[in-house]
């Protein structure tokens, strides 16, 4: 028992020690300064960046406001509440036929695809769902219990 106490010790020493000597040594070193670089190279521009790619993400809830004036619709789910701005490229659709935004009404169900544009949520395409009919007494048939007839006695 005694020995293994002090095994792990041991190994709980090295591990500090040889954490500690690694950075004594990275820290000891001093810096070697960049190398010149030609005059071509000091005058050429940077490159530019490619520009990231948007994630397009869907969210599907009903149509809580919108706003044709600033071109903006809000979709409530269960979960979340979101703003959406509606651009000109914006394909608004029920049932594959397309339709404006005046059209939108509050209640409609919708899915938005949209991706993130300059701090704000910018709708790609926005799709309008029939809401699934309820069932009813009468759309239920009725079912009928079809017993095997008794044979009499003989």
């Amino acid at each position: 028992m005694k020995g293994l106490i002090l095994l792990v010790a041991v190994l709980t020493l090295v591990t500090f020690t040889s954490g500690v000597m690694a950075q004594q040594t990275s820290a000891t070193k001093p810096a070697a300064p960049p190398p010149a670089a030609p005059e071509k190279a000091r005058a050429a521009p940077a490159a530019p960046e490619k520009a990231k790619v948007a994630k397009e993400e869907k969210f599907i809830g009903k149509v809580s406001s919108m706003n044709v004036a600033s071109k903006t619709v809000v979709v409530k789910n269960p979960e979340a509440e979101k703003t959406f701005t509606v651009g000109d490229k914006t394909k608004i659709s029920r049932d594959g036929k397309e339709m404006a935004l005046v059209d939108l009404k509050q209640g409609m169900n919708v899915s938005v695809s949209s991706r993130m544009e300059a701090g704000k949520a910018m709708a790609t395409a926005i799709a309008v769902h029939s809401p699934n009919p309820k069932p009813t007494a009468e759309a239920t048939p009725k079912r009928t219990v079809v017993r095997p007839a008794e044979t009499p006695a003989e």
